[in-house]
Parts: structure tokens; sequence; C-alpha cells
């Protein structure tokens, strides 16, 4: 699975690269037509990634397979994430089926392709206004051509349209939907306090307390509210002293982005810097100046200022 840095995508990777939280969505989201039709107990992570590395920025690389019920065979299941919305949506869904199959037809040249179901989750600011078809994206023209164009349907889920009563699953799904419908919201911290409360029927405390940091995790990377107004919220929701454990685990969360913070300021002060008195800086010299750790980012600034050419900062970069 690909390294993830949009905040949205990498928590609804946690939640649902997980099989027992996928099945539980797929359970309680699917049509009843589809879900009649498929054994979810039949569930499996699909091995690998389908995505060209062009493509990564674009898909959550979630991929399930599930075996039909009563016959042979199964379908993928594919989970797209989108926190706004992208008009290109369908183009770039067949993108990633048309990887999909391409893989799976040098892999059994002699078999037909199996069916993908498209599902999409969406938690944005803004209504999704996107078409539900492929052929939404086409120009429209006479319908002598439609034959000619290929088509299909995805699933939509769009979290703002459901009521919280509505979300359903296991304490973790649904625990996560409710926080991705309301990240948004002006009003998350008092949503928070319902989320919270959900979590703590969690029986296991080992299992609280690793939700609670993926959750936390995500709050920190996605909104502004404050380590203390979290440890509030659990300590409400759920205990006073999970609040503390909750509060040194935020802690260690701020420390950790205050030192990344650090160092790409570090880093990015000698490329500027470099820029600024050579007229550039070489790929290769931001390369390596991106490997290095805060002590080695100082010593290399003075560097960086006293030599007089490129050459002479590569040999000092090369020395580290």
């Amino acid at each position: 699975m690909k390294t993830v840095n949009n905040p949205h995508d990498a928590f609804f990777e946690k939640i649902f690269g997980k099989k027992e939280n996928a099945k539980e969505f797929l359970i309680n989201y699917l049509p009843e037509n589809i879900l009649k039709l498929i054994d979810t107990d039949q569930l499996e992570i699909a091995k690998g990634s389908f995505i060209e590395k062009n493509l990564q920025r674009y898909f959550s690389d979630l991929l399930y397979k599930i075996n039909f019920k009563n016959e042979k065979g199964y379908i993928y299941a594919l989970f797209e994430h989108k926190s706004s919305p992208v008009r290109s949506t369908q183009l770039q869904l067949l993108q990633y089926m048309v990887q999909i199959w391409r893989q799976y037809n040098d892999q059994h040249p002699q078999l037909q392709l199996p069916i993908i179901l498209p599902l999409v989750v969406y938690h944005g600011k803004k209504p999704w206004n996107i078409g539900m078809k492929f052929s939404d994206l086409m120009v429209k023209g006479s319908v002598a051509f439609n034959e000619y164009i290929p088509d299909f349907t995805y699933i939509l889920y769009d979290l703002a349209k459901y009521r919280n009563s509505e979300i359903k699953g296991s304490i973790n799904v649904k625990a996560s939907l409710l926080l991705m419908k309301n990240i948004f919201n002006p009003e998350l911290r008092v949503e928070l306090d319902k989320i919270f409360s959900i979590i703590k029927d969690i029986k296991d405390k080992k299992k609280i307390v690793s939700i609670l940091e993926t959750i936390i995790t995500y709050i920190m990377s996605a909104t502004e509210l404050s380590v203390e107004e979290l440890k509030e919220s659990v300590e409400k929701g759920i205990s006073k002293k999970l609040g503390e454990e909750i509060m040194t685990t935020a802690e260690k969360l701020i420390e950790q982005g205050v030192a990344q913070g650090v160092l790409k300021k570090g880093r990015g002060d000698i490329v500027a810097l470099l820029k600024t008195r050579f007229g550039k800086a070489p790929q290769y010299m931001v390369n390596r100046i991106n490997k290095l750790d805060i002590n080695q980012l100082d010593n290399l600034f003075y560097e960086a200022i006293k030599v007089e050419n490129l050459n002479e900062f590569k040999m000092k970069i090369q020395n580290i």
C-alpha cells in the first residue's frame, strides 16, 4: 500500500484497510440485491497495488476480493475515498479498473475478466454534484453513438446525506464514519462527545486505546482542535483515566509534528540559500539534504553560507 499524505485518505485507509471493517461496511451499505449474491465471510484483501505511479495521488488503493455465494467466481470491491468533489472521478475509477483488469489478464489470459464494483465514500464540505455514470463525462451526441461509449455506474456514499442515526456498522466503523461525516463540521467538538460515548461500549481496553489513537491522530492532522479539547471530550465520553492517556498520546503527536516542521524548515532554508547564492540547487543535492537530521542541517547551513561555489558545497555534503 502506498504512502498517503492527505490526513483524510490516511484515516480512511487505516480504518477500511482492515478486513473486518471493510466487511462491516459492505454488509451494512451494499445494495441488498448485490449483497445477497456475495459471501462476505470469504472477503480477502487483494494483494499488491494496481496503480501506476503517476496515478497514486488519486486513489485510496483499497481493493477487496469477494466470492459469490452459490456459484464459482468472485468480484472485486474497489473502495475510493473523496474529501472534496472531483469532476473526473469516473475517469479515475476507470483508470484504476483498467489497471486491475490488465494485470488480471496478464496472469489469467484464458479467463474472462472479473466484475469490479466501484464504491465512492464522500464526506466533503461541498455537495457532490458529479454524475454517477462514466458516460456523464462524455459529450452529448446522438443516441446512435451510445453503443460505442464504455459505461459503468459507481455507488456513492455521501455521508452528509446520512443522519447520525442512519450510520450503521460495528463500533469501529460507526465511530469512524461519524467522524468523517463531521470532520468539517464547526460543531465537531459537540459531535466528538457522542462519538467517544459510542467507543465506550468496546469491552477490550486495548481496542479502545487503539481506535482512539487513530482518531486522535486524524483529528490533530485535519482540524485545529486543541489537545485540551480532545482530552475533555474523551473524559466526558469515556473516562477521566483514558483522557489522561490520550493527553500523553496527543502530546507525543504534537512533538513529532513540531520536529517534522523543524526538519522541513531547516532543509528548505538550505535549498533556498543555495538558490539565492548560486542561482540553483541541483536535485541530487536536494535529495541528500532531505535525508539529513536536524544537527547535520545546522552545520550544513553555515557551510552553505561560507562556501564559494556549488562544487565546494558538494564536497561538504558528501563528507556528512
